[in-house]
């Protein structure tokens, strides 16, 4: 699948719920610290940013990345640093945890600073 593409169909259930409009409240924003668990963004940056700004964490908020925010996507690159300033911004215990893709991608920049050749690299260079 075309990166976009890919985006469109993983993305596609978040559009039949109930989301806020920009703007407009959140019910869950009355409380004093949610907690946002967010996974699977595989570099779908647009997407991530249309989520974020619905949900607009605030500083109260703890955000969790639960891996995968990198890989597939058009994107992978902004939307870590995109992970990176909401999780800086939100509440002490925001995080983002490592998955399979980041695990994989760690593993064969350790392999290529190591001196390994490309082809016998495990892992992924894929970001």
């Amino acid at each position: 699948l075309p990166e976009r593409d890919f985006c469109s169909r993983a993305w596609r259930p978040l559009k039949t719920w109930r989301w806020p409009a920009v703007g407009e409240s959140h019910p869950s924003s009355r409380l004093k610290m949610r907690t946002m668990v967010i996974g699977d963004v595989h570099g779908c940056h647009r997407e991530l940013q249309q989520m974020l700004a619905r949900l607009s964490p605030g500083p109260s908020d703890r955000v969790v990345f639960v891996g995968d925010v990198i890989s597939k996507g058009p994107d992978p690159v902004a939307s870590l640093r995109l992970a990176r300033n909401t999780v800086a911004a939100a509440a002490a215990g925001s995080e983002i945890l490592v998955g399979n893709h980041e695990r994989n991608l760690l593993t064969w920049l350790k392999q290529r600073d190591q001196g390994v050749p490309a082809g016998k690299r495990s892992g992924s260079g894929e970001g």
